[in-house]
């Protein structure tokens, strides 16, 4: 489920993108600040997102080469792009057509932690073509040359090094190394099967919620008074973990096997370390499993993520770190299986 960008392909990426920075009719600014957006900011906002939807494309057409998948690349307005799928074509047999699935692609990486849509592309997406005819597939971007920093891997750092060949941009990586990855594909009925609504201004979380610490930073940071915790689970010491925020709604955390809960109080919260004295394991409906091991300390750390975790729209997501376990479960398909069923019915 990879593929591997070609000088094409950014072409075609960056040609859309001056193309929308140019264009009279765009003001230029940023939908949810208002704040001015040159250049940079537009090829920011465009490349890794087109690149991705290039590369799913080329992954649907390796599975089923009889259709041609067609991306939009055309300048519209903002109401009209977010009625569309992403795959707004499909040509079979040099005959033109509306796609029979609504395709969602989203741009993921390595530091994302939920997966899934906000309510109104849900919807929106529904109503266009049904709901068991809506599939989300979330692909990531990369540059696999070793020896480069993420910042050397910036994708228009790369591609003015290939264009201009000049001295100033010899650092960034070479867009050859460039690839995609599709890491999950399913249904919005797979989506609201398994996934848990996020009402607006309610809080962005942090889904690895299970830090293993040494012993020595354990001993330090658990200095003084602490106590060990009469429940067997943690359920009820989760209000109490960070007092100015509201605790996630995450449910239940059932534990098994021989485990200490510490807790020590601090004037405004509260640290809580798992002492494993057997290999634990953790269920929790929205994160999931985790598998702590034996003779290991782990501090429990639920928490947000961002500067602003505030949610400024109705979500509903899955947690990544979830998603593999529900295909081995049997819950969700693999990537490959819906790429397959996409490739045949669209």
């Amino acid at each position: 489920m990879r593929y591997s960008l070609t000088r094409a392909d950014f072409d075609t990426v960056f040609k859309f993108a001056i193309s929308y920075h140019l264009d009279p009719s765009k003001s230029g600014s940023i939908r949810t600040s208002g704040a001015s957006r040159g250049l940079g900011g537009v090829l920011d906002s465009f490349v890794r997102g087109k690149l991705v939807e290039i590369g799913v494309k080329e992954i649907l057409k390796s599975i089923n080469p009889q259709k041609d998948y067609i991306l939009d690349f055309d300048i519209k307005k903002v109401n009209e792009v977010s009625k569309e799928p992403d795959i707004l074509k499909i040509s079979e047999r040099g005959i033109g057509r509306a796609p029979n699935l609504f395709v969602e692609i989203k741009n993921t990486s390595a530091s994302d932690r939920w997966a899934g849509l906000t309510e109104e592309q849900l919807q929106t997406s529904k109503k266009a073509s049904g709901e068991s005819r809506v599939y989300i597939i979330g692909a990531s971007i990369e540059n696999s040359q070793e020896g480069k920093t993420a910042k050397e891997k910036d994708f228009v750092g790369s591609y003015l090094r290939e264009v201009t060949q000049g001295e100033l941009f010899k650092r960034f990586a070479d867009i050859s190394n460039a690839e995609i990855n599709v890491e999950y594909a399913f249904s919005a009925e797979d989506l609201e099967k398994n996934g848990k609504r996020f009402a607006k201004n309610s809080y962005l979380y942090e889904t690895e919620v299970f830090t293993e610490v040494s012993r020595l930073v354990y001993g330090q940071a658990i200095g003084g008074k602490f106590r060990k915790s009469k429940n067997t689970n943690i359920d009820s010491l989760v209000p109490h973990k960070v007092s100015s925020l509201p605790p996630p709604d995450f449910g239940q955390f059932t534990i098994s096997g021989k485990v200490d809960i510490l807790q020590k109080t601090n004037p405004k919260s509260m640290r809580i370390y798992l002492v494993c004295h057997s290999n634990v394991q953790i269920k929790n409906e929205v994160l999931g499993i985790f598998n702590l091991l034996k003779n290991k300390i782990y501090l429990f750390n639920p928490g947000t993520l961002g500067r602003n975790p505030v949610l400024d729209r109705n979500n509903i997501w899955i947690a990544k770190r979830k998603i593999s376990q529900l295909i081995e479960s049997g819950d969700l398909p693999s990537a490959s299986d819906s790429l397959k069923k996409i490739a045949r019915t669209i």
